[in-house]
């Protein structure tokens, strides 16, 4: 399914492009009878219902012409939505100045979990946030490599 996936990529990344959008992630799951396959788009200034529906009618029909999955699936065109996950340094970059919630794989400074606006993503990937309490501000920064997930925070 990985070379499938890679050519259904290819894909819809050149239709997304020719709409004016960009493929955020792309999941499949499911086994050899049934799927969904999830295709997370986005745009500047925020993807709306209409840009779903025109990516979804142009992905819907090339993917049927190509036949890269060979059994029945569901094919669901959304945003990543407020609260999006961070899985590339690109994606971290896009929201760099906002807050956002990161999990560690090996404590920081005695903790897994950090939430702070996100100051600036460095070349070698290393990201920096301010985290802000009651009491007082303090700059973290934690390495690409050391990130479990990472989300962006809704505003609340």
């Amino acid at each position: 399914m990985e070379d499938q996936l890679s050519r259904i990529k290819e894909t819809i990344v050149s239709i997304l492009n020719s709409l004016d959008l960009e493929l955020y992630d792309l999941e499949y799951a499911g086994n050899a009878r049934m799927g969904v396959l999830r295709v997370f788009i986005d745009k500047p200034g925020g993807v709306t219902l209409e840009d779903c529906t025109k990516a979804s009618r142009n992905i819907g029909p090339a993917l049927d012409v190509y036949n890269f999955i060979d059994h029945a699936y569901t094919l669901e065109v959304s945003s990543p939505g407020i609260d999006r996950p961070l899985k590339k340094i690109k994606d971290f970059q896009k929201v760099e100045g906002q807050r956002i919630r990161v999990k560690t794989v090996h404590l920081v400074e005695g903790q897994k979990v950090f939430t702070g606006q996100l100051i600036s993503v460095a070349e070698n990937g290393t990201i920096d946030l301010l985290i802000t309490d009651q009491k007082k501000k303090k700059n973290i920064e934690i390495l690409f490599e050391n990130i479990a997930s990472a989300n962006l925070e809704a505003a609340g």
